[in-house]
């Protein structure tokens, strides 16, 4: 596009001189770049309009005068105030946009954070709520099989309780029939027997008693080798096991330990019928005792199937068992080596069947 212009050179003359710092909205430069002419703007060469928002130039042929053609048609167009002051306002604008979007990421952050919180905060409460629950059912298992185990004791003396209650009966017919003979001799020796039976079965009785409450009994110095044949006679009246051989075998001299002698009778009785448990058919249960150093050791054996090699790591686990069983039994009996500072082990029996081997420190005195 050419644009052709004719300019009044006395017009242009008119307007005096164009200092510097003056402005041009139009103005017309030399081939150098000065300025001839122009309106009011702030403009003093072509080059400083470079920047401006709104510029549009052109090429102009100058004949006859003593600027050095060709010059140039510069026109630019400012800001309006309008457009001066949407600038600050787009700034701030752009400042609270930027503001609410960083607000908007800490408010995610913030709620993803607080959602996370929940979240485990309700794992834990479910967490302790479960353990709570496994922690009930421990007790009501440990308790169930307390009650089991005075359960088989009970009904393994069943038996002999029922031996002296006959035998008093039996005294007491007598006495009643020496009476009517006028035999007063006769009828207080009869009298005596049903005197001892009586004290036979209190005693048994408190036995139990004692095996279902073993807080009441304090540790005191005891002897084990008493403790051992009184399990075993206690297990010589179950029907079940007459087929089973109890074999003794105690030491001589004193097996004396520190202890409570009831939870340590339901040991060593827990040990023995799982013994003859293990051969129902028919078999030998040998319980040993003997010094050992500084310490007593109690071996029970049996000859039944065994435990195989892989389950003796976990024979003594708690809930651990391998004949459909709560699987307490022998943590319970572990329990109770431990609190009297001794040590069980269990290892193959040669010839086949399993050994329990417990051995505790030798007692020192009594509790005051």
């Amino acid at each position: 596009m050419t644009l052709e212009a004719n300019l009044d050179a006395g017009a242009l003359a008119a307007r005096g001189p164009i200092t510097e710092g003056t402005a041009a909205e139009c103005a017309i430069f030399d081939a150098e770049g000065s300025l001839i002419a122009g309106e009011s703007a702030s403009r003093t060469s072509a080059t400083e309009s470079d920047g401006a928002p709104f510029a549009a130039e052109s090429t102009l042929q100058a004949a006859g005068w003593a600027a050095r053609a060709p010059w140039r048609l510069r026109c630019v167009r400012t800001n309006t105030p309008a457009a001066a002051l949407l600038d600050p306002l787009a700034s701030r604008y752009r400042l609270t946009l930027i503001l609410n979007l960083v607000v908007m990421g800490l408010a995610l952050l913030l709620g993803s954070f607080a959602i996370q919180q929940a979240r485990r905060r309700e794992s834990l409460e479910a967490r302790a709520q479960e353990e709570m629950r496994v922690r009930e059912l421990e007790r009501q298992l440990f308790h169930a099989e307390r009650l089991s185990t005075v359960g088989r004791l009970a009904a393994g003396i069943a038996h002999e309780i029922n031996n002296p209650l006959e035998g008093m009966s039996n005294y007491l017919g007598l006495a009643r029939e020496a009476i009517a003979r006028g035999d007063s001799a006769a009828a207080e020796k009869r009298l005596e027997g049903v005197r001892e039976g009586l004290e036979r079965a209190a005693g048994i009785v408190q036995q139990v008693l004692a095996h279902a409450d073993p807080a009441t009994t304090p540790r005191s110095r005891i002897e084990l080798n008493p403790l051992l044949a009184q399990s075993v006679a206690f297990v010589r009246t179950r029907k079940e096991f007459e087929k089973i051989r109890l074999d003794l075998d105690l030491a001589e001299e004193p097996a004396t330990v520190r202890g409570n002698p009831t939870t340590l009778g339901q040991l060593f009785l827990n040990l023995i019928l799982n013994a003859c448990e293990a051969q129902p058919r028919g078999g030998e249960v040998v319980i040993r005792s003997r010094p050992d150093g500084g310490r007593i050791v109690v071996e029970i054996a049996d000859r039944g199937p065994g435990i195989p090699p892989e389950d003796l790591p976990r024979i003594f686990e708690p809930f651990f068992s391998t004949k459909q069983s709560t699987g307490l039994g022998l943590s319970i009996c572990w329990s109770i080596v431990q609190s009297h500072e001794g040590v069980i082990l269990v290892a193959p029996r040669s010839g086949g069947g399993a050994v329990f081997r417990i051995d505790f420190p030798v007692g020192g005195a009594a509790d005051a």
